[in-house]
């Protein structure tokens, strides 16, 4: 039984992830113009970055989930701040 909670933790932490990294993408599109490839690839070196993470780790896979949506907060304050002083 606890070999089918692992692989249902996998698969939401995955679910997660990509959630994460799609409203990041989200995020980049209302960005200003010169930002918005300079964010894709933040955030895509990001992600790659996580990858490399076991998955079985799961303390190490909460923790990169709760900083990836810290930084994203960030970067929602900041290009709502910056698309307000166009």
């Amino acid at each position: 039984m606890s070999a089918l909670k692992a692989e249902l933790g996998k698969f939401i932490a995955g679910a997660a992830a990509r959630k994460l990294y799609r409203s990041a993408l989200r995020t980049a599109r209302d960005a200003p113009q010169g930002a918005r490839g300079d964010i894709r690839t933040e955030a895509r070196r990001q992600f790659e970055l996580g990858r490399r993470v076991d998955p079985s780790d799961v303390a190490q896979v909460q923790w990169l989930l709760n900083e990836g949506t810290r930084q994203l907060k960030e970067l929602k304050d900041m290009v709502g701040l910056s698309s307000r002083t166009l």
